[in-house]
């Protein structure tokens, strides 16, 4: 099987990965932490990074709101049924990720594919809207 893409080996890139494994050793030593605080910091980034990721690309949805539907599975009148839609996705991709972290899955075509799949599940068609709200 041939490799999907190949990166030239610079010295700058050298020196990028050192100071990678430089900041993961410091990540590292500073481990372990309680293991009984870890699903909680998984839920908070997963919040987060959901919410983050949606009000980038045009949510209506709150914090708030992200954590209600999230937490409790309940949608918030008023908000396009699009906005939690993109919600679930992107939480469900994100518990996709640890899977594929925890078996060390290569980076693949395919795998970019499956996180495509995944974030527009449900999804047919989206509208262009600017930051004034037209179309």
């Amino acid at each position: 099987m041939s490799k999907p893409y190949s990166v030239e080996q610079t010295s700058s890139l050298t020196k990028l990965l050192a100071e990678i494994d430089d900041t993961q050793a410091k990540i590292d030593s500073q481990k372990p932490l309680r293991e009984e605080i870890w699903p909680t910091i998984q839920e908070k980034l997963r919040i987060e990074w959901t919410y983050d990721s949606n009000a980038l690309e045009g949510s209506t949805l709150t914090k708030g709101e992200t954590y209600f539907f999230l937490r409790e599975g309940l949608t918030v009148e008023g908000k396009p049924f699009k906005d939690f839609l993109d919600a679930r996705n992107h939480a469900e991709a994100i518990d996709y990720l640890y899977l594929i972290i925890k078996d060390e899955r290569p980076i693949t075509p395919g795998l970019a594919k499956e996180f495509n799949r995944l974030l527009l599940s449900g999804i047919t068609h989206t509208e262009a809207i600017d930051e004034m709200g037209k179309r």
